[in-house]
C-alpha cells in the first residue's frame, strides 16, 4: 500500500506526465486559446447590449440564456451522437462554424440593428459549443493511457478557470481600445487556431480509432437514448433540469 507521502508525489508524476503527453498538450493549447477568445466575445457582445439598451443587467441575462439554451435543449440528442460521430471531425467542424458565425456577427450587426439577430448567432454559436464540449472530453481516453485521465480532467478544468480570470481585464482592453468588431474577429481566430491542433491530434494506442462505431443514426431513437441516458443517472437530471430552470427564470424576470 503506498504511503500518504507517496501520494502526492504520484499526483505531481500524473501531472507532469499528462503535460507532457503532446497530444493532450495540443488539446490543452487550444482549450486555453479558444477560452480566451470567448471572454473577448463576451466583453464584445456585453459592449453591444449596453450600447444599445443601457440596460446591462437584464439583456445580460437573455445573452446567457440563449447561450446556454442549445446545451439543454440539445444534451439528451448529443448524448447519443457522441459515440457515433467521429470525435475529431466534429470538433473541428464546430470550431470552423464558430468562427464563421463569430466574424458574421459584425456584419450581423450592421444589416439588423436589432438585438434579437444578436441573439440568434449566440444561440447557432451556443449549438456548436454543445456539440464540442462534451467531445473535447470523450476524446480524452483516445489521446492518454488509462491512469492519466484523471489528473488530464483536473487540468483541463484547472487551465479553464485559469484563462478565463486572466482573459477577463485583458479582453476589456482589447474592445476598450480595438473595437468589438476587431474583437470578434481575435475570437474567430483562436477558434481557428483551436481547429489546427485538433486536427494536428494523433491517438496514442495502435489501431484505436478517435469516434466509435459509428452504426447508422437514428435521430428519434437517439433523441430517446439520450433522454433515457440523462432520466437514469440522477446528477446529470438535476443538473440539466436545475440550470435549465434558473436561465428560464432569469430571463423571464430580469
Amino acid at each position: 500500500m503506498d504511503s500518504p507521502l507517496s501520494q502526492p508525489l504520484q499526483s505531481r508524476s500524473a501531472f507532469s506526465a499528462t503535460l507532457r503527453n503532446a497530444n493532450y498538450a495540443k488539446l490543452l493549447s487550444g482549450q486555453v486559446i479558444a477560452a480566451f477568445g470567448d471572454r473577448i466575445n463576451q466583453t464584445a457582445l456585453l459592449s453591444i447590449v449596453v450600447y444599445v439598451t443601457g440596460d446591462t443587467a437584464k439583456y445580460s441575462a437573455n445573452l446567457m440564456f440563449w447561450a446556454i439554451m442549445p446545451s439543454v435543449v440539445l444534451s439528451p440528442f448529443l448524448v447519443a451522437l457522441i459515440d457515433r460521430w467521429d470525435r475529431q471531425r466534429t470538433m473541428i467542424a464546430s470550431d470552423l462554424a464558430r468562427a464563421l458565425l463569430v466574424m458574421s456577427l459584425p456584419v450581423v450587426m450592421r444589416l439588423s440593428h436589432n438585438l434579437n439577430a444578436v441573439y440568434a448567432m449566440v444561440f447557432l454559436i451556443g449549438i456548436f459549443t454543445a456539440l464540442f464540449s462534451p467531445n473535447r472530453l470523450a476524446i480524452l481516453p483516445n489521446l492518454l493511457p488509462r491512469h492519466l485521465l484523471i489528473s488530464a480532467n483536473a487540468i483541463s478544468s484547472q487551465a479553464g478557470t485559469v484563462a478565463t480570470l486572466v482573459a477577463m481585464p485583458i479582453s476589456g482592453y482589447i474592445v476598450e481600445n480595438y473595437g468589438r468588431e476587431t474583437s470578434f474577429l481575435i475570437n474567430a481566430y483562436t477558434y481557428l487556431v483551436s481547429a489546427i491542433f485538433i486536427w494536428s491530434l494523433r491517438p496514442t494506442r495502435e489501431g484505436e480509432a478517435i469516434g466509435g462505431t459509428r452504426p447508422p443514426v437514428h435521430a428519434l431513437e437517439d433523441f430517446k437514448g439520450g433522454l433515457r441516458f440523462i432520466w437514469e443517472r440522477r446528477p446529470v437530471l438535476f443538473y440539466v433540469t436545475f440550470f435549465g430552470a434558473v436561465q428560464c427564470l432569469v430571463a423571464i424576470f430580469l
